[in-house]
């Protein structure tokens, strides 16, 4: 084991599911006799059951080289209660031109000592998810991070991440078994104060205005995830656009639909969570 980065995530996560071919040092063809067919190491197996019904299942460890970079994905209500999302640009090597979340990356070895507990993982975590956000929404403008000392910057960081909840966890199949963290953020800005539009992704007005829906309760994050699909197949007939909603954000919406449908739960845990959450968002 050892420190890894997005980089390493890119050649060994990313890289898996492809084949890779060499070109000949005195040509720029490549040599199709000498590919790398990585897609061996999907990471999915398959058991028939005695019924006669496949069960499929992500393997412990499906390829031990792989970085298994940890990724965090947060999204984030203003303070009036709407969502806050953006599209990827289009040069961007992940979920280009798709809908994502307000804040979705991956975290860092600065996390670690920027946190307000740095031996406490979930507060790395939930730094890891504030900085992200505040770096997608751009609100290195809004605070006037560039021109703040270090120590100042890491304190406005932190002041999000104590406003972020980690809500569940899952691994990417189609990134062999690349882990990934998710929570929602409760902001205190209003929608109109974030700057967004960045080297990574932008607002477009259209997508904000068809999805312009305050959240008042936790029925309401089903709501969301229904119009976001409705944009999501919009661009499906928009030339030259990529669509569809990354899966980090369409998981950590589900999440939360899943969690509203704790309310009335005979399990005693899962009323708990959605206590939990249900406060946290909207005091009640």
């Amino acid at each position: 084991m050892g420190r890894t980065c997005y980089f390493d995530g890119l050649i060994t996560n990313e890289a898996f599911r492809s084949k890779i071919g060499f070109s000949n040092s005195n040509s720029e063809e490549i040599d199709h006799g000498n590919l790398v067919d990585l897609t061996n190491h999907f990471p999915i197996s398959e058991k028939e059951l005695e019924d006669g019904d496949n069960y499929f299942y992500l393997n412990e460890h499906p390829c031990p080289r792989v970085s298994v970079h940890i990724g965090v994905t947060t999204v984030a209500l203003t303070k009036e209660g709407r969502l806050v999302f953006f599209r990827q640009k289009t040069n961007q090597a992940i979920a280009s031109g798709m809908l994502v979340a307000s804040g979705s990356g991956s975290t860092d070895f600065s996390d670690i000592r920027n946190s307000a507990e740095s031996r406490d993982f979930g507060s790395i975590i939930r730094y890891s998810m504030a900085r992200e956000l505040i770096e997608e929404a751009n609100f290195k403008l809004l605070y006037g991070i560039k021109s703040m000392l270090p120590w100042t910057k890491r304190l406005n960081v932190r002041a999000i991440a104590e406003t972020t909840l980690l809500t569940g966890f899952f691994r990417w199949v189609d990134r062999c078994g690349k882990p990934e963290f998710i929570g929602v953020t409760k902001l205190n800005v209003g929608e109109q104060e974030i700057p967004a539009d960045n080297e990574e992704v932008e607002r477009l007005r259209n997508d904000m205005d068809r999805c312009k829906l305050s959240v008042n309760d936790m029925s309401g994050f089903k709501i969301l995830r229904n119009r976001l699909f409705d944009i999501a197949c919009d661009g499906l007939t928009q030339q030259g656009k990529s669509s569809g909603i990354a899966l980090s954000f369409l998981a950590a919406l589900e999440r939360l639909i899943t969690i509203s449908g704790y309310k009335d739960s005979t399990d005693e845990t899962e009323r708990k969570v959605f206590d939990k959450v249900n406060t946290f968002l909207f005091g009640n």
